[in-house]
């Protein structure tokens, strides 16, 4: 019995010096102990294929140029025009961010039913000041906040005073699609909401869906969304009371991988046109 037991001693101090010495070959080859945190190429290993980061895309410290739209628009109402403004502020739970600022709007409707207020970013620029062009119609962008990478959610905090309004956001593909997609923040229950019935600042997080168009087969691969508004939108059942909802840290979850190569800042995009389609707008269902 004393023989079988130094026997199967052996066999595990063998097996643990075997694993130990391909553990030292892989470190000593990849620089690493994570055997998925390398992705091979053709020119070397190159990190991870799936870069997962929170990225800003805009944080609403200064007034660069936001503007509210309320739908619909009664002149003989003099409460009926749209205010904002970037105030003093930020979420509790950021911590010790530099965030010092927030933006604000105010707006209030005369009767109930399916009023909207929406909210556009600022107008694209180019470096040297002038509105930037689509490079593929030449056509003036307009109010958009490019998203780099591959995005898969979109987050904003938000501050709400109780008001049953919900929270749409709307991106544009490189194709020329629109996507409309809700925002939804989680209650003390744990459950998902899709409203701005809550008090105080919130977390809202909305997902993008996986068949929006991103990637292409070739390579550069990516074709960044843009982030094009928000819309504040009323029911029947919400009351005419004034609105203030404050808004910071507008973020995406990004997957920034790309592989580089020689010539890879040249345009490509040029025969993109032949597959653009203005003015359509695709909805995810509101679960």
């Amino acid at each position: 019995m004393a023989y079988y037991n130094n026997l199967k001693i052996g066999r595990g101090l063998i097996m643990k010096w075997t694993i130990s010495l391909v553990l030292a070959v892989f470190i000593a080859i990849t620089g690493s102990t994570d055997t998925k945190a390398k992705t091979k190429t053709i020119i070397g290993n190159d990190v991870s294929a799936y870069q997962l980061r929170p990225e800003v895309v805009e944080d609403f410290e200064k007034d660069n140029g936001w503007k509210i739209v309320p739908t619909p628009y009664d002149p003989t109402f003099v409460n009926s025009r749209a205010d904002q403004n970037v105030v003093d502020g930020k979420p509790g739970d950021l911590g010790d961010t530099p965030a010092k600022k927030v933006y604000g709007v105010r707006f209030q409707f005369r009767y109930p039913g399916y009023n909207f207020v929406t909210i556009f970013p600022p107008i694209l620029k180019e470096k040297d000041g002038k509105d930037a062009l689509d490079p593929v119609t030449q056509e003036v962008i307009g109010p958009a906040v490019p998203l780099k990478g591959v995005v898969q959610k979109l987050s904003v905090w938000v501050m709400s005073q109780g008001k049953k309004y919900v929270l749409e956001g709307y991106i544009r593909d490189w194709k020329g699609n629109t996507h409309k997609v809700l925002f939804r923040y989680r209650d003390e229950d744990g459950r998902m909401r899709a409203d701005l019935d809550f008090v105080g600042w919130r977390p809202m997080v909305a997902d993008i869906p996986v068949d929006v168009p991103q990637e292409v087969s070739s390579f550069p691969k990516h074709k960044g969304l843009k982030f094009v508004k928000f819309i504040v939108r009323s029911t029947p059942h919400t009351n005419t009371e004034p609105v203030y909802l404050f808004f910071d840290q507008l973020k995406t979850l990004t997957n920034r991988f790309d592989v580089h190569f020689d010539g890879a800042e040249i345009n490509t995009e040029w025969g993109d046109h032949l597959q653009k389609i203005k003015g359509r707008v695709r909805t995810t269902p509101d679960k």
